[in-house]
Parts: structure tokens; C-alpha cells; sequence
């Protein structure tokens, strides 16, 4: 699989406001887009970026396998860096990205202080924290 520079994914990065709104329809990308400029981000400089989906089983389907998906077609995916269990991903330059859901509470509102943008079921919230 080969990651392609969208339409979407040019209009994502060129955003550089605080808080960014990315709207369109079923199958426009977003996720996908999202998740390539954030990993991008994660390589380039030490951050924490966390995104929330609505359940996990709805992140599992949706952006983390987008996620692990991308990883691999850039060949920077390293298995003993994804941890299952907490479904974080550390970076060699030990930036971090975390998923969970929100409707866990406690990690919601830890998230408080951090910059965040926001998805419905069929999007996903996205914390992002540079160090």
C-alpha cells in the first residue's frame, strides 16, 4: 500500500491555526489524512498526541488500524514499539501516541490542560502535546 498525498491530507497541512475543523463526507479521507500529518508531526519533534475515538472497538476499526496501516506502507512500523494493551505507540524519538476512548472519564479529563480537536463516531479527537 502506498500512502498518497490527497487532496485532503494538502488542505490538512496547510491549516495552522490552534484548532482546526476538517469536515466531508463518508470515505473523504479525513482519518487517514489526520493520522499521516501526525505522524508526521511525532517523527519530526518530541510530542504527545492522543486521540479519542467514541469506543474502543470503534478506534480498533477505524483509526488505529488506519494507524498501523500507514506505519507500515512508510516501513517505520516496529511492533515492539505498539503496545496492545495501553494502545500507545512510541516513537524512536520517544514521541508518543495514545488512543482511547471517550467514555473513559479519567483520561478525559487528564487531557484538560492539552490542545485537543474533536470527532463524532465517525471521527476521532485528537490531543497534541510538543515537548
Amino acid at each position: 500500500m502506498k500512502v498518497i498525498n490527497t487532496t485532503a491530507k494538502r488542505k490538512i497541512e496547510s491549516l495552522t491555526k490552534r484548532k482546526r475543523v476538517i469536515q466531508g463526507g463518508t470515505s473523504a479521507s479525513k482519518t487517514f489524512s489526520i493520522l499521516c500529518v501526525l505522524i508526521k508531526q511525532a517523527c519530526r519533534k518530541k510530542t504527545e498526541i492522543s486521540i479519542v475515538g467514541e469506543t474502543v472497538p470503534h478506534l480498533r476499526r477505524g483509526a488505529i488500524r488506519d494507524f498501523i496501516k500507514i506505519m507500515i506502507a512508510k516501513g517505520i512500523f516496529v511492533p515492539a514499539r505498539w503496545n496492545k494493551t495501553l494502545l500507545t505507540y512510541q516513537f524512536a524519538n520517544r514521541s508518543t501516541i495514545e488512543f482511547f476512548s471517550a467514555d473513559q472519564e479519567a483520561r478525559l479529563r487528564v487531557q484538560e490542560d492539552r490542545s485537543c480537536s474533536s470527532m463524532k463516531p465517525t471521527t476521532l479527537t485528537l490531543n497534541h502535546t510538543t515537548s
